[in-house]
């Protein structure tokens, strides 16, 4: 089990956020689980029920996680873990703008053929090819944050050949298209 660092330069709510999101990517956790109470995940984790409540509720308001009155808290089907919307940020913008130093080091960069989830969310034919990126992010030693991304490169010509080490997604994205 992961245990949060509490020394991190990254907010306790947001490891909890994240940890669940692992959860959820590794297959811990699939469409329409529950999800640990907010008692259980204070007792994995060692934090208190604010933190938990605070990592919960912004999972909520991105769409990946749904409450239930009397219920719990479920996965949500088809979940977005950072959904698009006005006031656009990236994780990358984010930090540089609290003036956390980080890296990104590329783990894939590869065509692939979109599956009928990513072509229905790319607007695309199944089977077209997408740039398929995966990422590390981390501050100092420490991992934070693994990326996925699947890229339409009909939108984005020249996608293939950016330096994600030194040029962030979304900058790239806007630049290209």
């Amino acid at each position: 089990m992961k245990t949060l660092s509490k020394s991190s330069h990254i907010p306790l709510y947001q490891q909890v956020v994240e940890w669940i999101r692992e959860s959820i990517y590794s297959g811990e956790l699939v469409e329409d689980d529950r999800i640990p109470s907010e008692f259980q995940i204070m007792d994995m984790l060692e934090v208190s029920r604010g933190t938990v409540k605070k990592a919960v509720d912004q999972l909520v308001r991105e769409g990946v996680l749904v409450q239930v009155q009397g219920k719990g808290t479920f996965v949500k089907k088809e979940n977005v873990a950072y959904p698009l919307g006005e006031g656009l940020l990236s994780f990358a913008e984010a930090l540089a703008s609290q003036k956390i130093n980080f890296t990104t080091s590329v783990i894939t960069s590869r065509l692939e053929p979109a599956n009928r989830f990513v072509a229905e969310k790319l607007s695309i034919k199944p089977g077209q090819d997408v740039l398929f990126l995966k990422r590390l992010r981390c501050i100092g030693d420490e991992k934070v944050m693994l990326i996925e991304n699947r890229i339409n490169i009909d939108l984005c010509p020249g996608i293939i050949d950016v330096d994600f080490t030194r040029e962030n997604l979304f900058s790239a994205i806007e630049r290209l298209s």
